[in-house]
């Protein structure tokens, strides 16, 4: 794993960090009943604040781990996969049908011999 993901994952757990610490601030800011209406509303300002923050943080990060190398090198390798696996599927359904197309052939042979056997005999 190249070092440029390295820190870009690290950036993600500690968006993922951040966001957990905001859950605890809105489990304590709907659980309180002590906690006066402008502390409540100076808690939520910060729960909004640090949540758009750690959003844009995610979502920057998702945006660089898509530009790189390593990204890009996995998705043609999984679409390569995909093609390889629909050219398979392909495959096997001519395959089913030649072998039941050969399977009513040979049922048809095998009526005619039944059908001309008694006047060769």
């Amino acid at each position: 794993m190249s070092n440029e993901i390295q820190q870009l994952q690290n950036q993600m757990e500690t968006a993922l960090i951040a966001i957990s610490k905001i859950k605890m601030k809105i489990v304590k800011l709907l659980s309180d009943e002590n906690i006066t209406e402008s502390k409540r509303q100076i808690l939520k300002g910060e729960i909004s604040g640090l949540a758009l923050k750690e959003s844009q943080i995610i979502s920057s990060t998702v945006n660089k781990m898509m530009n790189t190398e390593e990204y890009k090198n996995a998705v043609a390798s999984i679409k390569q996969a995909t093609e390889d696996l629909t050219s398979i599927a392909e495959e096997t359904i001519n395959l089913t049908n030649s072998v039941n197309k050969l399977s009513k052939t040979f049922d048809k042979i095998v009526k005619f011999i039944g059908l001309v056997a008694p006047f060769v005999i």
